[in-house]
């Protein structure tokens, strides 16, 4: 009596398939690299007499705006962007600086606000540094 026998079941192909695909699929769930520009400050003691420049700082905090370049710092309203942008001109005339201008808004500091500040500084200063936490 004669069994029906079937030929053995060749699994060397669709290993071989899997083998390349399963890596090709992992490749391409990998995540996406960025490459951000960031300018760090230089931080001087000296007020007169430095040999770099200046790099002002704008602190944009709920109750003002705190504007500073190595002196003390001036306070602003709220709200009072064409006095920041006036500061920010007698310092970039008094000053050696470099056309960079630090940004610190408080964390609950709205995005427009700090956009309207960023447009504000622009002019003067056309490298913004944005450093702290935003809303």
């Amino acid at each position: 009596m004669r069994r029906n026998s079937q030929p053995p079941l060749d699994l060397v192909p669709v290993m071989g398939l899997a083998s390349l695909l399963i890596p090709l699929l992992l490749i391409g769930q990998g995540g996406s690299i960025a490459v951000v520009d960031a300018n760090i400050p230089v931080i001087c003691g000296c007020l007169h007499g430095c040999d770099h420049p200046v790099v002002p700082t704008v602190h944009i905090r709920a109750d003002g705006i705190f504007v500073g370049a190595g002196e003390p710092t001036l306070e602003l309203g709220p709200d009072d962007l064409d006095a920041l942008s006036a500061e920010l001109g007698n310092i970039r005339a008094s000053h050696e600086t470099s056309g960079r201008i630090v940004i610190l808004p408080d964390s609950d500091v709205p995005y427009e606000r700090l956009i309207s500040t960023m447009d504000a500084a622009r002019p003067t200063f056309p490298e913004v540094t944005v450093a702290g936490g935003i809303q």
